[in-house]
């Protein structure tokens, strides 16, 4: 009984729920450790399920650090959005410089290399013109289109602007030289056009023959042209865009050597050219020798940006005035030859500000001329070069040079008022002061009708090399 009673007890202890699994048993004569098997069980699930959890923890980190989406990745953009804004920043500032009137003493090159160490890439940069005498790379930054400009004219110093808008229309300054070269995208010699119209709208084209003139980083179809007619009998070109055309950043030589051109409609003041992009505009009008030019007006013209004027228009026109009164020409700094030119009988100038200007070579060598030439609001402080500025006007019969006529940084004055016939009284004013002048070579060579000439008491001629023919 002791026995069987020993043998239920043993057995309620073993399986009482306190003591499970913590007994030894005995299996064919051998003693088996329960809780040293579970245990091990227990920590190889425990380790598996670790290294998963660990596997998953290091893919989520490296998915984080190296993905898409990654910190070196987000870091990287967030780098060179950082690098965008800092080269964004610096041209923005530039171009505030140039629009409050400062000048960079440096040339295009010089400026890029300071780009490229504010960590702009070269592929950001992208020539609209590279020619001989004008360079031009562009910069895109998210809706901005910035321009470096440079032209041999300026000594190559650099200037900085971005592109007003989209619609501005391109400008090929590899073809211009000969009235065989063809104008822009239309395939179209110079010499055979006959009409330029602007309008302000694109029209829907059937057969009618057309091309993109949209420039250079303002994506395709924003400015187009189409036409009519015929080598022979001359080609009427329309250039369109909505919303109107705005002019190109450089209008040098834009209509140089049109032989037949009698017409250009630029909308009723200016309204589809819009002028206020421009920077440069150099021989916009050289005619060549030969123009039948007699339809254009310039009214409305928006001149505010222009610092080369040079060569404007020249050569013979069969227009005898032009309204300039819409001219702001306070930025402009070369006025060479800009009327060098026949038919114009009368100009007014009465507006200009000359306060930038260095150089007025030639400027008004019109020998159709009549009447009077006044220039009293004229500040001629920073002009250095004014030889043969009044040559060969030879039916003008008055020239008022005005209080601020100021002659005191020139060097040149060769042939400044030779050949000027009917003038019999010229007074050089109080700050006409020769006193850097070196060359005076046929100053006031053929002045057949003067009788009294003051020169005022600033002429001075220590410094001068050269006298002949005075």
């Amino acid at each position: 009984e002791e026995k069987e009673l020993l043998k239920k007890g043993r057995g309620a202890e073993i399986f009482s729920g306190s003591n499970f699994g913590a007994q030894n048993h005995t299996t064919c004569g051998q003693s088996v450790d329960t809780s040293s098997c579970n245990t091990n069980g227990i920590t190889l699930i425990a380790l598996i399920i670790t290294i998963v959890i660990m596997l998953i923890l290091a893919g989520i980190t490296i998915n984080l650090t190296l993905g898409e989406n990654g910190i070196f990745q987000k870091a990287k953009l967030a780098r060179s959005q950082y690098e965008t804004a800092s080269v964004q920043e610096k041209l923005e500032m530039d171009v505030m410089a140039f629009d409050m009137g400062k000048t960079l003493d440096l040339t295009m090159e010089q400026y890029l290399e300071n780009l490229r160490t504010s960590g702009i890439s070269e592929d950001s940069m992208v020539d609209r013109i590279d020619t001989t005498d004008v360079k031009e790379k562009i910069i895109k930054i998210g809706d901005r289109v910035y321009s470096i400009y440079s032209s041999s004219v300026n000594g190559n110093k650099v200037r900085i602007s971005f592109d007003k808008g989209e619609n501005v229309m391109m400008h090929d300054l590899n073809n211009w030289n000969d009235a065989n070269d063809t104008w822009l995208n239309t395939g179209i010699a110079r010499k055979d056009i006959k009409s330029i119209s602007f309008v302000n709208e694109i029209p829907d084209f059937d057969e009618e023959p057309n091309t993109d003139v949209t420039a250079l980083g303002h994506g395709e179809g924003k400015v187009m042209a189409w036409w009519s007619g015929d080598s022979e009998n001359g080609y009427n070109i329309c250039i369109g865009a909505n919303g109107g055309v705005i002019a190109p950043k450089s209008c040098t030589s834009l209509f140089a050597n049109m032989e037949q051109l009698t017409t250009v409609d630029f909308g009723e003041s200016a309204i589809n050219f819009d002028t206020s992009n421009t920077i440069d505009m150099t021989k916009m009008f050289r005619m060549g020798a030969i123009s039948n030019l007699s339809n254009i007006s310039f009214e409305g013209f928006n001149t505010s940006n222009v610092y080369l004027m040079q060569r404007w228009i020249e050569n013979n026109l069969k227009i005898t005035s032009v309204n300039l009164t819409s001219f702001n020409t306070s930025k402009v700094e070369n006025m060479d030859r800009m009327f060098a030119t026949t038919g114009l009988t009368t100009l007014d100038v009465s507006n200009f500000d000359t306060s930038s200007v260095t150089d007025m070579q030639c400027m008004f060598m019109i020998t159709t001329l009549s009447g009077s030439l006044d220039l009293s609001s004229f500040n001629t402080s920073k002009v250095i070069n004014m030889g043969e500025m009044f040559r060969y006007c030879r039916k003008l019969e008055r020239l008022i040079l005005g209080d601020n006529f100021d002659t005191s940084s020139v060097t040149n004055m060769k042939n400044m008022f030779s050949e000027i016939w009917l003038i019999d009284e010229l007074d050089l004013g109080e700050k006409f002061d020769t006193s850097k002048v070196i060359n005076m070579g046929g100053m006031f060579y053929e002045l057949r009708a003067l009788k009294n000439l003051d020169l005022g008491d600033k002429f001075d001629t220590g410094k001068v090399t050269n006298m002949d023919y005075i």
